[in-house]
């Protein structure tokens, strides 16, 4: 495995962003960086070219400004929650909103807009970046929290997350990555996908999730047979 580290650029407070890159032994590279912990590039190599396989940015303005989240992790809860007051445990918070009412991606609080301490290590046969950071923010509890890449010779990658709090509190992290298997900038219509799943949940006119279940068959959510996106 190779593992590098480089400089990917400084935030307007001065401070540096690194980007980790792992390669295996098939020549596929994973690349995080340091602001969002975020997965900013995932390449293989076909008859000796690389092929870039996700939506992404190559500079870090572009990451800074960033609205549908290329690649970051987002958390301490991904997706929306539908309200702003929470008591766990008879222990009261507040969050800001910043969706119609609702808390989209952890809003001021989230992963996705601070700098993580990074590190990058050779395990032999795989490598792994880790990402560490400890958030005390509007959520209940200080969070100390890590997300790991980890990449192998056979081309598996696994995303890890983990957290300890000094409470009880949320904690449903994610990775918001878009692929494009055919290439940058090219169109995905013609992507072939297929789901085994049978239902969906049915979500409000601001994305919140009503709690009733809808069966998929003959609606544009029926992926149960391999078919193009487009």
């Amino acid at each position: 495995m190779k593992v590098v580290e480089k400089d990917f650029g400084q935030l307007p407070d001065g401070k540096v962003v690194t980007a980790f890159t792992l390669e295996n032994i098939k020549h596929t590279q994973i690349t995080a960086i340091s602001y969002g912990a975020t997965w900013q590039s995932f390449s293989v190599e076909r008859d000796g070219v690389k092929q870039e396989l996700l939506v992404q940015f190559d500079d870090l303005a572009a990451y800074l400004d960033n609205p549908f989240h290329f690649g970051n992790t987002i958390g301490r809860v991904g997706g929306r929650l539908s309200k702003t007051d929470y008591d766990i445990n008879g222990a009261h918070f507040t969050l800001t909103p910043n969706d119609h009412g609702n808390v989209l991606h952890s809003g001021i609080n989230g992963f996705d807009a601070v700098n993580w301490h990074g590190e990058a290590r050779n395990l032999g046969t795989a490598a792994e970046i880790n990402f560490t950071r400890t958030f005390d923010d509007e959520f209940a509890g200080q969070l100390a929290a890590q997300v790991t890449y980890r990449l192998d010779d056979e081309d598996r990658l696994d995303i890890i997350f983990s957290g300890v709090s000094t409470e009880n509190t949320l904690f449903n992290p994610m990775t918001h990555v878009y692929f494009n298997l055919v290439g940058k900038d090219q169109d995905i219509s013609q992507h072939k996908l297929q789901i085994a799943s049978r239902q969906h949940l049915e979500v409000d006119n601001h994305t919140i999730p009503t709690g009733n279940v809808i069966d998929n068959q003959n609606t544009k959510f029926d992926f149960a047979h391999l078919h193009a996106l487009g």
